[in-house]
């Protein structure tokens, strides 16, 4: 039962600070739009020919390909900037070439940036929470009904 408590407030605590996290980041950085020119699909550590496998159609072999997307923006200065974002994902690419996308932009930094995304900002946080308190009732409920 400690086990259960234990992973359900982790799931809370990820609940807050993940929103915590995009509040602070929302008020620290500037936004702005972009757009998504290509989408680079890593070839690390792979051991076959990289177009054999990543037009494969065995799922155990295109997980090693990560794809992350190259977005071009405008920074405050106008200048147009190109960044490789840190975001990946395997098998697909996260949003499609020519795909206009929210930005979150370190003033200081414009290498640093953020995707201005509604799964980010408000979905996962709220499915920790749900679990968080879910898991909290339950526990409550088998306590209560022993």
């Amino acid at each position: 039962m400690i086990a259960y408590l234990f992973l359900f407030t982790l799931s809370l605590l990820t609940s807050v600070v993940n929103f915590l996290y995009y509040i602070i980041k929302e008020k620290k950085y500037y936004k702005t739009t972009g757009v998504v020119i290509e989408n680079r699909a890593s070839e690390d550590e792979m051991e076959d020919d990289y177009e054999s496998v990543k037009n494969s159609s065995d799922l155990r072999l295109r997980h090693y390909i990560l794809y992350s997307p190259v977005v071009e923006f405008k920074d405050r200065n106008g200048e147009t900037q190109t960044i490789v974002s840190y975001d990946s994902n395997p098998y697909a690419p996260m949003y499609p070439t020519g795909t206009k996308v929210k930005l979150l932009v370190n003033p200081e930094d414009s290498t640093r940036l953020l995707f201005d995304d509604v799964n980010d900002k408000y979905i996962v946080p709220f499915v920790c929470l749900a679990i968080g308190l879910g898991g909290y009732m339950w526990v409550a409920w088998v306590y209560f009904h022993n």
